[in-house]
């Protein structure tokens, strides 16, 4: 992540940041796939930290798993 700090949230547009810089759209995209799970305090969607290495992890995995099926 890109702080030394240990953050338990991130906004919508932190998280694009977090996912190296990624568009507003890719972030929604995989919200909806499922990859990134949310949460909403008031009318304000975050991602945990967590929830964004699931993401990564889960994105590698799918990565090395279509590798070596080519």
């Amino acid at each position: 992540m890109s702080s030394n700090k240990l953050r338990s949230a991130y906004s919508i547009t932190e998280s694009q940041a977090e996912l190296g810089n990624v568009s507003r759209q890719t972030i929604y995209n995989l919200i909806n796939a499922g990859l990134l799970k949310t949460f909403k305090i008031g009318r304000r969607r975050f991602c945990s930290d967590q929830a964004i290495r699931e993401c990564i992890a889960t994105l590698e995995a799918k990565e090395a798993n279509g590798a070596e099926a080519a």
